[in-house]
């Protein structure tokens, strides 16, 4: 049996209200959060008021962070990201997928973390929300720290990449950012291609940006290589090839059908691939230029984006020392000015992507 909600009167008491369940007047307090939400409510009396459980009905936003290698401040930028969105009114959960690098709970502030993913591999807890803690001083942020402290979650063997993939998009916030480590393992592959936004970070060092794009060169290929079974005789062949480029992959793919043609084409056009120049010292448009045109050239990359570009900066040094991202402490810092424009280039990006 279900109570009537909508003819709930005020009461007294603030914050909650008089309904009527099963023949009986209770007091109830509603606390939602924010987004699309029913109540479920538990006959279990608690200090009088019954138990309410919200159930979210949309999926959250996935933002993946990565870079083609380390050092270019990618973990900064995914806390100080995660920070600005949850501060623009935003519930987000910032996850730390830099398996076997996990550094997150550190730049936040948070030397031991009480939980880890590793409660969630090792199967000590059912949900991703069981792991996630808020994090004193930040509203609407939530924080699971990485792994890593063992070869089996440093290696994180396909079933489990896969249904940790399952239970991102089950995290009950806005909007979840993933920083998935640098490099090309298949793990850290898929989870930057699970981002509904995808955002690179490189300095403007040419060797930086030639890294990344290798890295996004191998991320659209397994993107492409996604759109067939494991077991097709096409993705066999593929697998065994040192594909070059795009050309290379769909002139295969169109010999056996044209379909599986189309099918590569449009799971590259669902990539919505965006770029953060970090630690930059001039403003790197020429560099931005040539990378956008080897990407549309060679991978036929058409979406992707100049976030921002986040200046050398003495004050963001000076907060990865005091363990907080350098947008809470130094907010009006060159570089948290910066950042900020980053932050509403993703809003842009998120509207775009939620109107689909």
């Amino acid at each position: 049996m279900k109570p009537d909600l909508r003819t709930a009167s005020n009461d007294d008491a603030a914050g909650t209200k008089k309904i009527t369940f099963c023949g009986i007047e209770h007091r109830i307090r509603v606390d939602l959060t924010s987004g699309d939400a029913s109540i479920v409510i538990h006959p279990v009396d608690d200090g009088g008021f019954l138990c309410l459980t919200t159930i979210r009905k949309t999926m959250p936003t996935i933002v993946s962070v990565g870079s083609g290698k380390g050092g270019v401040g990618k973990s900064v930028i995914s806390s100080n990201i995660a920070y600005l969105l949850a501060n623009s009114g935003h519930s987000v959960t910032l996850v730390d997928l830099d398996a076997g690098g996990a550094d997150i709970h550190i730049l936040m502030g948070e030397f031991q973390p009480r939980f880890s993913l590793t409660d969630f591999i090792e199967k000590k807890v059912a949900t991703l929300d069981e792991v996630a803690q808020r994090l004193d001083g930040f509203a609407r942020l939530r924080m699971i720290a990485g792994t890593g402290d063992s070869l089996q979650t440093a290696n994180m063997p396909a079933a489990t990449r896969a249904k940790l993939l399952r239970h991102l998009r089950r995290i009950e916030s806005d909007i979840v950012v993933v920083d998935v480590g640098a490099g090309t393992h298949f793990n850290t592959l898929d989870f930057f291609l699970a981002g509904d936004i995808q955002i690179g970070v490189t300095t403007s060092d040419p060797t930086a940006i030639l890294d990344l794009y290798r890295f996004i060169k191998l991320a659209v290929i397994r993107k492409a290589l996604s759109s067939f079974l494991s077991q097709d005789t096409i993705s066999q062949i593929i697998k065994k090839r040192d594909i070059k480029d795009i050309d290379e992959l769909t002139s295969i793919a169109a010999e056996y059908g044209d379909d599986k043609r189309q099918a590569i084409d449009k799971s590259i056009n669902e990539l919505v691939l965006c770029i953060v120049f970090n630690q930059v010292t001039e403003i790197p448009t020429a560099r931005f230029s040539r990378l956008q045109v080897l990407l549309q050239t060679y991978l036929r990359v058409k979406n992707l984006h100049l976030l921002g570009k986040i200046p050398e900066d003495q004050a963001l040094r000076n907060s990865i020392g005091k363990y907080q991202p350098v947008s809470s402490l130094e907010p009006t810092a060159i570089a948290s000015l910066a950042l900020q424009t980053v932050c509403e280039q993703i809003l842009i990006r998120i509207q775009e992507f939620q109107a689909k």
